[in-house]
């Protein structure tokens, strides 16, 4: 009892003392780190409890007893001679010239946990027990930190404990013992072993040396330790300070000292251990550990260690000091500008005064984090853009701490893997000439030299249109001959990958404006940079600038960045070539036969005919009942469209297409016309519909005798010819509002057809416009994902509708942890992908808006107990204040469970893909490019292939040349017999009007031919439906595809109960007696050439 009232104590003195000195990250109550355990703080604790229970990995007595049996095999390793042959050839890698003295071998004075593992914070997202050997200075030369002596003996020694290890690895129960495969120093590779008792958990063993072994003040980062290390200063070589060399002896030297004081503090705070491990998934989750400049285990304990050190709050709970380290990573500012330095402690050995905070500013590490002993900076090898990313993580994950500090924090934060891909909006990979010269002859090394030019080059052409330049360090690969020698360190790619986060307002700029011409030295150094494209200007303010233009694309707003990168850096770094492979992607939106100018021209027209049009339905003058107000409801009217109608000869317009057939099918463009209010309406449904239907047969007589527009009525809408499209105006009046809504009370929601629901039209109409408008990518990212979706032949299942509110939850509440709102479209659209394949769409709605979250769960809930759960749960949001929420109507029908699966896979794949071409090194030997990958679709999986005749389908304008599907397995083809009249009726119907018939019979006559609205493909995979349906998937590219894939369910592929309700006469009876019968596929086919006379080329069937 005295013990807890002690700790209450110092609880509410440590938080008084924070508040009167007014703690910045003080948060006083609810709002942030207090004292109360409400009900939310309580399961989350519980929660992470059985979070750490289930990832980390325990100190057992027999891990410690196999490391100890490898210990006590090291000490025994007798003294002796190590000959160097074996590993010459690495020496070589250094310039090592030879060493005076034999190298001595002598047994290890010590072998520890080093860095988290001193603490027992191993996990499954680090599954690495670190150890150091410390090396006798006996091993050691008075000036064997010179030009890599050291290094060099520290690969002899541990070439001979491999070789002791290999021999002996039955004995200590070890695996397998080798040279790490990667490495983060390329001058300090290290050993690994694998340990038969705990698959999956890795031992690593480095080295240490006493602190006597050499004098620090020889390797501080201003001396120069590595005579090769050269620069020009004013026309002479002079040698420079080489901080990155001197800092891999220095850890070695400290590496002990640092364990002891991690020992130590987690006797103090045994929690600090589940801590530890919270903060290695967290960063391991959201891509902060990878490549050579991410966030280190050093650095992690180092923050802790500092956290615990200024304020005792946090020692109370361990959550709280989970929360205090994230709001120390918040503060990015505080490492990178002054830098940060911890009250130095005297250590034993040590006699050399520690560097001037100056010393270590100047020593060219952005992040400076020293640790008490001056000597060590934790944060050594962490870039400046990697801190960048680790602050905004730590921001939004303390922003969801915050919001909902429950269970459902854990998913969001530790449990959801954040990938890659999504960390930046455009990757670009660069091919470079490295020089010949040796790889360790600078401090950083010739490859990192080189990389850090590209990066810096690229940044500065950039300038504010990327907010974040992340150069990718390819790792060093070890490799080793058959004995196990180690011959070199090198990269698997010659290639350097930049990641780069973009302004999505700036990056499309197309002119960047320099230093005005009477700053003499500013400009010279502006045209020294661009060359050739830099030129002067006089802008309209009368300000006369040094400025570089660039080309614009409007079809593909990303396209400036590839002409900076591809001029800058070709010009001003030994780059070649550069790939951004994600823009490629873009390509596919392009049709084959129409260029991407032509379809922004017919785009804008159509939007400009339907603004037109709307002022000249509300000036009719003559109707019984006048236009209030017109609204676009159709995706091209919200730029959305994958590829926008085209002008039409017959509906007044200037057609933009060189071809001798005129399309007889034009695409209906949907606008809703909304009548005046009036009393007079009639009640009964049936009558008010005619009298709709009336007043829409008064607006075309009007248009047409008013503007002399051909319009045609029908019962729910009419269309109208003009500007060269096809308007499809649909009236309706607040009564229809009305009797939606009161609909859906009495019956639900989700028995009104999405198509009727009026206020699900107009809402989805504002959302999605407002968003194009808010982000220039959100277009063509809508465009990409539709465009996938029919390429996988998922176009009749997924309703654009559906893809268009994904993408709007990949711009706004499903912005993940460690990413930001997409700035290109190439990024929007695999985030997309990522939340098709990654949401969890069996369990959690997918939300538009996070303040309804509980509200759509408990609906989710509701309905999935009745069975009406859609298997794509969406909820948007409310229409008004008080409404109830539900599942947007766009998924109520479809798709189905299996489809939706099939959907999932399908995006895990191109994700696989993207990966594979944007961050791998090879293509593994495919000569495809990206989109065809993407795009292109498995027909291997159908039973059954329907081919369409091209030359009746209406929708072959839409292909582009990544259209074409791939293999299809081996099958065999039943082809159609049809006589002649037959498929030439079918071909005139669908393919196009020739020329020369309009020629003769003028324009007039022939209008009256055209189909409005009419897919004919679309149409006939609805009819495959409706007949097959009970037996068969129908999947159907509705774009631009000639073939429709037949999926047969699992159930039919094998002899089954006969069922009458099937009435497909594509079943033979097996057995007699046994009323079990088996798809005929010979028939089946025959059956579906009948339904598709003159529009079915050929069925093809997969051979068993």
């Amino acid at each position: 009892m005295h013990d807890m009232r002690e700790s209450d104590s110092q609880e509410a003195s440590a938080k008084r003392q924070r508040k009167d000195r007014g703690d910045p990250d003080f948060h006083d109550g609810a709002d942030g780190i207090d004292h109360q355990e409400d009900a939310e703080e309580s399961l989350m604790e519980i929660g992470l409890n059985s979070f750490l229970s289930e990832c980390q990995v325990e100190h057992t007595e027999s891990l410690d007893a196999c490391l100890s049996r490898c210990t006590d095999a090291l000490f025994a390793i007798p003294e002796g001679v190590v000959d160097d042959k074996p590993v010459r050839k690495m020496l070589e890698e250094f310039n090592f010239q030879g060493m005076k003295n034999p190298f001595v071998f002598k047994s290890p004075l010590q072998v520890r946990y080093i860095w988290g593992s001193s603490i027992g914070a191993l996990s499954s997202f680090s599954p690495v027990a670190q150890i150091a050997l410390e090396i006798p200075s006996e091993c050691f030369d008075e000036k064997d930190h010179l030009n890599h002596r050291y290094y060099a003996k520290r690969i002899l020694y541990l070439s001979h404990i491999l070789v002791v290890l290999k021999k002996m690895k039955k004995d200590v129960g070890i695996s397998n013992a080798r040279w790490s495969k990667t490495c983060i120093d390329m001058r300090k590779p290290c050993l690994e072993l694998s340990l038969k008792e705990y698959e999956g958990l890795r031992v690593e063993i480095s080295t240490a040396i006493p602190v006597e072994t050499f004098p620090l003040h020889k390797v501080a980062p201003e001396r120069n330790t590595l005579r090769s290390a050269t620069c020009t200063v004013e026309g002479r070589h002079e040698l420079c300070s080489t901080p990155v060399y001197n800092r891999g002896i220095v850890e070695d030297m400290l590496v002990l000292h640092a364990a002891s004081e991690l020992t130590s503090l987690a006797k103090q705070f045994p929690r600090m251990r589940d801590v530890m491990v919270l903060l290695m998934a967290w960063a391991s989750q959201h891509a902060l550990l990878e490549g050579y400049d991410g966030l280190r285990e050093e650095f992690l304990l180092e923050v802790l260690k500092m956290v615990l050190s200024e304020d005792q709050i946090y020692t109370v709970q361990w959550m709280h000091l989970f929360r205090g380290a994230l709001l120390v990573l918040a503060n990015e500012t505080r490492f990178s500008k002054k830098g940060v330095f911890v009250e130095t402690r005297p250590v034993p050995g040590i006699v050399s005064a520690a560097p001037s905070h100056q010393a270590w500013r100047k020593s060219g590490d952005p992040i400076i984090l020293i640790d008490s002993t001056g000597w060590r900076n934790a944060g050594q090898r962490i870039s400046a853009e990697v801190l960048h990313q680790a602050s905004d993580c730590a921001k939004s994950t303390l922003k969801t701490l915050q919001e909902a500090p429950g269970p459902d924090a854990i998913d969001t934060i530790f449990m959801k893997k954040t990938n890659p891909l999504l960390v930046f909006d455009m990757w670009c990979k660069c091919t470079v000439e490295m020089p010949t010269s040796r790889r360790f002859e600078s401090d950083h090394g010739t490859r990192r030299d080189v990389e850090n030019s590209v990066k810096n080059v690229a940044a500065r052409g950039l300038g504010d249109r990327a907010t974040l330049v992340r150069l990718v360090h390819s790792p060093y690969i070890t490799r080793s001959n058959a004995k196990g020698h180690l011959v070199s360190i090198s990269h698997e790619s010659s290639d350097v990958i930049l990641g780069l986060r973009l302004d999505a307002l700036k990056a499309s700029r197309a002119v960047d404006v320099g230093p005005p011409a009477d700053n003499a030295t500013a400009a010279k150094e502006f045209r020294l940079f661009w060359g050739d494209k830099s030129e002067l200007r006089r802008f309209q303010d009368g300000k006369i600038c040094e400025s570089v233009i660039w080309s614009t694309d409007e079809s593909n707003k990303d396209a400036v960045v590839r002409q900076i990168l591809d001029y800058i850096l070709k010009s001003k770094s030994p780059v070649v070539h550069v790939d951004i492979p994600a823009m490629s992607l873009h390509e596919s939106l392009i049709r084959s036969t129409i260029s991407a100018n032509k379809e922004i021209l017919a785009e804008r027209a159509c939007i400009e005919g339907a603004t037109k049009l709307g002022k000249m339905l509300k000036s009719l003058d003559d109707m019984t009942l006048g236009v209030v107000n017109t609204q676009p409801v159709s995706a091209v009217l919200r730029n959305t469209a994958i590829y926008p109608p085209f002008p039409h000869e017959l509906a007044g317009g200037h057609s933009i297409q060189e071809s001798d057939l005129i399309p007889r099918c034009l695409s209906a463009i949907d606008v809703f016309c909304q009548l005046e209010g009036s009393g007079k309406w009639p009640d009964a449904p049936a009558a008010y519909s005619k009298m709709k239907a009336a007043l829409g047969v008064q607006l075309a007589q009007s248009l047409k005798s008013t503007y002399g527009i051909d319009a045609h009525a029908s019962e729910k809408f009419v269309d109208v010819l003009f500007e060269g499209f096809a308007y499809r105006i649909i009236l309706f009046s607040e009564r229809d509002v009305a009797a939606v809504q009161k609909k859906a009370k009495s019956v639900g929601w989700s028995v009104i057809s999405p198509e009727e629901n009026i206020p699900l039209r107009q809402d989805h109409q504002g959302l999605i416009s407002s968003l194009v408008a808010a982000h220039p990518s959100f277009k063509n990212c809508c465009r990409l994902s539709k465009l996938w979706v029919n390429r996988q032949c998922l176009g009749n299942h997924i309703r654009e509708e559906a893809v268009e509110l994904v993408c709007a939850a990949a711009y706004t509440t499903h912005v993940d942890i460690g990413t930001q709102c997409p700035a290109s479209s190439s990024a929007g659209f695999m985030a997309f992908l990522d939340i098709i394949a990654n949401h969890p769409w069996d369990v959690q709605p997918l939300l538009l808006d996070r303040s309804i979250a509980e509200e759509a769960g408990r609906l989710m809930i509701r309905l999935r107990a009745v069975g009406r759960a859609p298997a794509m749960f969406i909820v948007t949001g409310k229409r008004n204040e008080g409404d109830t929420v539900n599942c947007v109507g766009w998924t109520q029908d479809k798709p189905s469970k299996a489809v939706m699966f099939r959907a999932r896979a399908l995006a895990k794949k191109a994700i696989k893909i993207m990966h594979r071409y944007i961050l791998g090194s090879a293509r593994d030997g495919s000569t495809h490019s990206l989109p065809e990958m993407v795009f292109s679709h498995p027909m291997k999986d159908y039973e059954v292939l329907i081919r369409l005749r091209k030359d009746a389908l209406d929708n072959m304008v839409n292909q582009n040349r990544f259209a074409a599907e791939s293999e299809s397995g081996e099958r065999v083809s039943i082809k159609a017999t049809l006589l002649p009249e037959e498929s030439k009726y079918c071909r005139a119907v669908l393919s196009g009007i020739p020329r020369t018939l309009i020629e003769n019979k003028g324009a007039k006559a022939i209008r009256k031919d055209l189909l409005i609205g009419f897919n004919a493909t679309e149409i006939f995979a609805t009819l495959l439906e409706e007949k097959y349906g009970p037996v068969a998937i129908t999947c159907v590219d509705i774009l631009g595809g000639n073939t429709i894939g037949l999926k047969i369910k699992p159930k039919f592929l094998a002899p089954h109960e006969y069922n009458p309700d099937y009435s497909c006469p594509i079943f033979d009876p097996m057995d007699i007696g046994q009323n079990k019968v088996a798809i005929n596929f010979e028939a089946f086919a025959q059956d579906i050439l009948s339904v598709g006379a003159g529009f079915v080329d050929s069925v093809d069937i997969q051979t068993q």
